[in-house]
């Protein structure tokens, strides 16, 4: 029942986005992106929508939590500092799951984030993985693009439109590509 009312949202989002003009549009994401920082701005009626629609991942392929680290001399830097820790499964996306970080105890530089999957459906400059403050959230610090099932170890960008960052390494938890 709850697959059902998921996928009927869903469909009543698809519709929404096709009946708005498309003359005049800035490029989307389902909503409106904007670079600020290195940081991308994303609409908040989008972001609460696909929060909403956060669904189980039973059947999908993956770790039930990955470790993020870093293997160069950047662990001072604010995104990394941010990026690094535990993840654990939270639900699926766009047929992948959704991850998120593990905090022991919130601190007054705390945010929640998100590793989670966006498909082609708004182009493919935004299709792949992402790190962000919250699944379609307003805020994303590093994108990957690659659409295999699983999270990609290795070819994230930070920012989200920069290089790739070879120093950041996502493996599942216990691995043996895992850093101490």
């Amino acid at each position: 029942q709850q697959m059902q009312q998921q996928q009927m949202q869903q469909q009543q989002l698809m519709q929404q986005q096709r009946n708005q003009p498309q003359m005049g549009q800035q490029p989307q994401m389902g909503q409106q992106f904007g670079q600020q920082g290195g940081q991308m701005q994303m609409g908040q009626q989008m972001g609460q929508q696909m929060g909403q629609q956060m669904g189980q991942a039973g059947g999908l392929p993956g770790a039930s939590s990955y470790s993020v680290s870093t293997r160069g001399n950047d662990a001072g830097e604010v995104v990394i500092r941010t990026l690094v820790g535990e993840y654990v499964e939270q639900g699926a996306n766009h047929g992948r799951k959704v991850y998120q970080k593990v905090v022991d105890k919130p601190g007054a530089d705390f945010v929640e984030v998100f590793l989670y999957y966006w498909d082609s459906r708004d182009g493919p400059n935004f299709e792949g993985w992402w790190f962000g403050n919250k699944l379609g959230g307003t805020q994303v610090w590093s994108h990957c693009q690659d659409q295999s099932m699983t999270v990609p170890d290795a070819g994230w960008k930070i920012p989200w439109d920069g290089t790739v960052r070879s120093t950041l390494v996502v493996a599942p938890k216990g691995s043996q590509g895992q850093l101490p």
